[in-house]
């Protein structure tokens, strides 16, 4: 893991849309057919939202994961994100109802459902950060996670405000420290990992521990 330093916290501080995308979702292919990053993401792991009543969305930037829930599921959705740059844009999405800014300690609702796209390798001390998360999520909630994968995406280790890289085998042990249950999505995306983490759900962990590496203690 890198530390964080004055640098990263400029970039937050500046931190927009990309202007070649105008604030839009990624676009990727899967057997040569584009879809949006989040309407894929939301296409494999919408089961798992259904009897869900609510859902915050961290990291939301220009609202993109929020308007694919508000194209495919009943939810009523809450956004957080470091600054309101966008916050006028995401309030008018329909089912959006809620937007939070600044420090994330002060969100004192409880949620069904609570997303992490792209969010979590930004994170300085992402144990303390999960054991929060699982304190805002009711009895049967579920934390959703979408990060780069290092073995399939080399070029993430690059990216200078990514202070964690994953791989398949170390967010499994991240997550296993806070959640019961870990199981990856395969969303067809590549270079992605996507969990769903939980400690009610009625899965099995779908990645087994190594003994070789105890804990993420940072």
């Amino acid at each position: 893991q890198k530390v964080k330093n004055k640098k990263i916290d400029e970039i937050y501080k500046y931190y927009k849309k990309n202007d070649i995308l105008d604030g839009l979702d990624q676009v990727k292919f899967v057997k040569n057919i584009p879809y949006s990053r989040t309407d894929l993401i939301l296409k494999y792991i919408k089961k798992y939202l259904k009897n869900k009543k609510n859902l915050l969305d961290i990291g939301t930037g220009t609202g993109v994961f929020l308007k694919s829930c508000d194209k495919y599921t009943n939810l009523k959705l809450s956004a957080f994100d470091l600054n309101d740059t966008y916050k006028n844009n995401i309030l008018d999405i329909k089912q959006v109802e809620n937007f939070y800014s600044g420090d994330i300690l002060n969100i004192e609702s409880f949620f069904d459902a609570i997303s992490l796209i792209h969010v979590l390798e930004h994170i300085e001390s992402p144990i303390k950060f999960l054991n929060f998360l699982k304190s805002r999520l009711n009895k049967n909630g579920i934390l959703i996670v979408q990060v780069p994968d290092i073995v399939n995406n080399n070029n993430d280790i690059l990216i200078y405000d990514h202070l964690s890289h994953f791989t398949k085998e170390t967010v499994f042990l991240l997550l296993s420290q806070v959640f019961k249950s870990v199981f990856f999505i395969d969303t067809g995306i590549n270079g992605k990992l996507t969990i769903i983490a939980s400690d009610l759900l009625d899965i099995n962990n779908s990645y087994p521990k190594s003994p070789s590496i105890n804990n993420f203690n940072y």
